[in-house]
């Protein structure tokens, strides 16, 4: 199961509040699509989830299905689903926190802030990038930390830059997950 964050759950169900303090939250589902086709190639399949999404995930391989866009998606199916996936990939929203209860591993990509990785759980993370605005270098883990914000408006006010992984970066990691989780992977 693959649920990526974007804004339209809050937007959609929360309206009166403004939720764009939340924007350095959301990752774009085509960056995906790379690491969906390789599951798919491997024999998994593949469900994006998401009560509300902005957009569809139009990848071309059978075996990963746009469930989140489908007419045929429910509350009950949703849980089933988590509960019962392989892996879930994440960037960090509610709908996780099922595989979480259920004890299911969990990969959170395009995550922030990285302080709240949750250490509980059979997980890894792969976390966005964070770049000085002044000198284009990348934050190290010390730096990264200690800029721990739960609002877009401090990144940009501390001279920071969100960068989201690309789809190799991503593939890669949901390769690394996949293999861990059938212990197949090698240091």
């Amino acid at each position: 199961c693959m649920h990526i964050r974007d804004s339209s759950y809050k937007e959609k169900f929360m309206p009166a509040k403004k939720w764009s303090y939340h924007d350095y939250r959301d990752s774009d589902v085509d960056t995906y699509s790379s690491a969906a086709i390789a599951l798919a190639e491997k024999g998994y399949w593949v469900f994006r989830m998401g009560k509300i999404v902005s957009k569809p995930f139009n990848c071309e391989n059978p075996k990963v299905i746009d469930y989140a866009s489908s007419n045929k998606k429910s509350d009950l199916l949703d849980i089933w689903l988590m509960a019962h996936c392989t892996f879930c990939i994440s960037n960090g929203s509610g709908l996780d926190s099922v595989s979480v209860v259920y004890r299911r591993p969990i990969l959170y990509i395009n995550n922030l802030p990285f302080g709240d990785w949750a250490t509980y759980a059979h997980s890894m993370s792969g976390p966005k990038k964070l770049r000085w605005k002044k000198n284009k270098k990348l934050l190290s883990l010390q730096e990264h930390l200690a800029n721990n914000y739960y609002h877009s408006e401090k990144y940009e006010k501390n001279g920071i830059e969100i960068i989201n992984l690309d789809d190799i970066e991503i593939k890669e990691i949901v390769l690394e997950m996949e293999g861990r989780t059938a212990n197949k992977w090698a240091e």
